[in-house]
This record gives C-alpha cells, sequence and structure tokens, in this order.
C-alpha cells in the first residue's frame, strides 16, 4: 500500500506523470456510467440492474464510474428516474476520491442510488420490486471535479429484482 500510495505522488500532474507531458485539464472531463460493488464494470444500455434488498428493509441500485481528465477529487450527483415518464426515484450526492488507474484518470465503485418510490405507489402497491421489476431507468450521473471540470453521462438499464425478492413471490 505504501509503494501505491509512493507512486501516486510522484512526478508532475495530480497522478503522477502525465502521458502528454501536461496537467489534468488538457482534454475535456468525461464520464461513463457502469456497473460494479468494488471495481467499474462496463455496462450497456438494455442491461440489466439489480434492485439490491438491502439487509434494513430498503432497496438500492449500485452504480460506479470511470473518469477520465478529472482531479482525483470529484463530487458526483446520482440521480434514477423511471422511464418514459422520467419520475425520480432517487437523488444521491457523493463527494469521493477516485482510484486512479490512468495519468488524470481512475475509477469509483459501489455508489448507492437508494430507491424511494411513494411517487409511484398504487394502493398496497408500494415497494420497488412491485413497482420497478422489469421497467426502464434511466441512471444519470453528473460529476465536477475541483476546477470546476464538468460531465454527465446516462444509462438505461431495465430493473430486475434481487434473488431474495425473486424468492419470495414479489413480481
Amino acid at each position: 500500500m505504501v509503494l501505491f500510495l509512493l507512486l501516486a505522488c510522484t512526478g508532475d500532474g495530480p497522478f503522477g506523470s502525465d502521458s502528454d507531458g501536461g496537467a489534468c485539464g488538457a482534454s475535456p472531463a468525461s464520464v461513463e456510467v457502469g456497473g460494479g460493488a468494488m471495481a467499474f464494470e462496463p455496462a450497456a444500455d438494455g442491461d440489466a440492474v439489480t434492485m439490491v434488498h438491502g439487509p434494513q428493509g430498503g432497496w438500492h441500485v449500485l452504480a460506479s464510474v470511470r473518469l477520465d481528465d478529472v482531479d482525483p477529487i470529484v463530487s458526483l450527483h446520482y440521480t434514477i428516474a423511471v422511464q418514459p415518464e422520467g419520475t425520480v426515484v432517487s437523488d444521491n450526492a457523493y463527494r469521493v476520491q477516485i482510484l486512479e488507474d490512468t495519468p488524470c484518470g481512475g475509477y469509483y465503485p459501489g455508489m448507492y442510488g437508494y430507491l424511494l418510490v411513494d411517487a409511484l405507489a398504487e394502493g398496497e402497491l408500494d415497494t420497488p420490486p412491485e413497482l420497478l421489476a422489469g421497467r426502464e431507468l434511466l441512471l444519470r450521473i453528473d460529476i465536477e471535479d475541483e476546477a470546476g471540470r464538468t460531465a454527465s453521462d446516462t444509462l438505461t438499464a431495465i430493473a430486475a429484482l434481487d434473488p431474495i425478492d425473486a424468492d419470495t413471490g414479489a413480481p
């Protein structure tokens, strides 16, 4: 671990020696929405995302981001909206240090998008598995680094049941 930190702190840029010889910010910042709890996993529109049923009774959808040409500290705004009507069912803000794996770039895994479906409830149908299973969700992440560089990306995914909910007969 000490070796990793030592290597990360050498060179000209905030992530060490920049391959282009300049500082971060030479190109526009970019972000890619993906999956993964421990590492960034690329995802494509139409992929399934699991509505994880947490141990305390709530549900969330995990997302990860891949970032390029940013400072190591970024603010992330992660929202989830049900399509096509656009009802926002998750709105979360994070301020994180990304995990470097390239000069001026890296990833941040395992962000929780907590699902709140009160606006969609219909009588006794009031939980994410009942209201969202099989529906199209728009996962959006907007970022801003300490230098004010911004970027955003979206992923259109299909809400899938957690195996815990599938075993209980939830729709």
